[in-house]
């Protein structure tokens, strides 16, 4: 790809040499693809032996033939792992709590292991680890990633940008569903409806996710991509004025696992800026999330895992450690009837629906009678772990299932481990649960030194501008003191 990327480049500047005028609002902007997104001419294994070298696409997906049209230079396309699974997970009941294990990261017997550009002994997420190791390394400008439970941002998910984005220091949108354009791209349960895969950028600044989504926007994807909603981006929702006061509401604890200490410590250093810089800040109380986390599970492995088994058989490549798992789960699960996909849709927009009035009712909350802007919360509940360290799945796939846009950013310096007592910031209290046991002990400063710090804020459905405007105003308090 690197030729192909140095002749284009070449070309823009002939174009720019004889015209004066740049190709689109992109000219000569290097951009990563995901690998599971087609790049015309290029493979697209999603980290299955079965499929290296064997699906060459034809075209270019829709976001990649845009991002061309715009300027920009598609020069790697970057590492997932086997089967585009970041984030396999367990789900067992304990006292009627849902606990669910996970371990994000990327991993393939194509590629081996994608590490953290901040500390190579830490996970760098997944299922969009190599373009957060990529973009995080600043040797890339801006990262194309996709999301179906927090890759670009992080969780119990199944393609995830979120996480990536949270653990290598970046920003990351994951937008709603249909905002826009996922044509063009293998996977795993190809087809699926239920939860459904999105993609996003990744980048180093709230403004370039601004300038991506415009972009796109610009370039009418909807006539490209017949499932894109012709929703073209709104300016007058994009940006704030600099004496608006946004009311933000702040989910530190989602009622299951409590995050590890320097997220706790970070969480309330963040209202405090805020509360100081005039803005209202009022606690969100959690509703349903194990619930929504049960839910989950059966739309990420409907069939019992068996879509996820089959590429393996055809090649007789074994399952990765975090595959294993995720199949050993599948088993226990069982493939699920159609009514009973009916019946869980059904559960699934009853939780929207209850999500979203108990949105509208914090107006009854806040001082000037207004409901949230936007819900500020924890990416994940550690900071980037050690490879193949098993977490908390919450925090990030409650998004997907609600189908909210959600976007992740550095809040503040790195954490410094060499600046914390082992002791410091432990919650008190005896575990609400087993898993909340097991995280609270895999906390250690030393392990998670130089660890970026990320959160995630979360707005309403389809209202991805407004989003970005209340982030950036809430980065430039964030980052100006923290």
């Amino acid at each position: 790809m690197f030729d192909q990327a140095l002749a284009r480049a070449r070309e823009l500047d002939d174009h720019i040499a004889k015209t004066g005028k740049a190709v689109g609002p992109l000219h000569g902007v290097p951009v990563s693809i995901k690998d599971h997104l087609f790049v015309k001419g290029e493979d697209t294994a999603c980290g299955y032996v079965a499929w290296a070298g064997k699906r060459v696409a034809e075209e270019d997906a829709v976001i990649v033939h845009i991002l061309r049209a715009a300027g920009a230079i598609i020069y790697v396309k970057t590492t997932n792992p086997q089967a585009l699974y970041g984030s396999p997970y367990f789900l067992f009941l304990i006292e009627s709590v849902i606990n669910s294990l996970a371990a994000s990261d990327t991993f393939s017997n194509i590629y081996g292991r994608t590490t953290n550009p901040h500390n190579r002994k830490l996970a760098a997420g997944g299922s969009t680890g190599g373009e957060g190791a990529l973009v995080g390394s600043r040797a890339s400008l801006l990262g194309v990633g996709t999301d179906s439970g927090g890759s670009i941002r992080t969780h119990i998910f199944k393609f995830n940008t979120r996480i990536p984005s949270a653990w290598c220091g970046l920003y990351g949108l994951k937008p709603s569903s249909h905002r826009l354009p996922a044509l063009g791209l293998t996977m795993p349960y190809n087809g699926k409806e239920d939860i459904l895969i999105v993609t996003g950028p990744m980048a180093h600044s709230v403004r370039d996710l601004q300038l991506f989504c415009q972009v796109i926007s610009e370039y009418e994807p909807w006539n490209l991509d017949p499932n894109t909603l012709s929703m073209p981006w709104n300016l007058s929702l994009a940006y704030r004025e600099s004496n608006d006061r946004l009311v933000i509401g702040m989910m530190s604890d989602d009622g299951i696992v409590s995050p590890h200490p320097p997220i706790v410590r970070r969480l309330q250093e963040v209202r405090e800026a805020l509360v100081a810089a005039g803005h209202e800040v009022i606690d969100w109380v959690p509703i349903s999330q194990a619930e929504m986390t049960q839910l989950s599970s059966k739309f990420y492995l409907p069939d019992g895992g068996e879509d996820i088994r089959a590429p393996l058989k055809e090649s007789g490549e074994p399952a990765v450690p975090l595959i294993e798992r995720l199949l050993a789960l599948g088993e226990s699960i069982g493939s699920s009837t159609l009514a009973e996909s009916w019946s869980n849709n059904i559960q699934r927009d009853r939780m929207r629906s209850r999500v979203l009035r108990h949105w509208n009712e914090t107006a009854l909350l806040s001082k000037c009678g207004r409901p949230i802007d936007a819900l500020l919360c924890p990416a994940t509940a550690t900071l980037a772990p050690p490879h193949d360290t098993e977490r908390w799945g919450g925090y990030g796939t409650y998004w997907n299932l609600l189908d909210l846009p959600a976007a992740v950013f550095p809040a503040g310096k790195s954490f410094d481990g060499s600046r914390w007592k082992s002791s410091e910031g432990l919650a008190t209290a005896k575990p609400r649960n087993p898993i909340e046991e097991l995280v609270a002990s895999q906390w250690s400063p030393d392990k998670y030194d130089g660890a970026p710090i990320g959160l995630q804020l979360v707005g309403r459905r389809w209202q991805e501008e407004k989003l970005l405007a209340d982030l950036k105003v809430v980065d430039a308090v964030v980052n100006a003191c923290i």
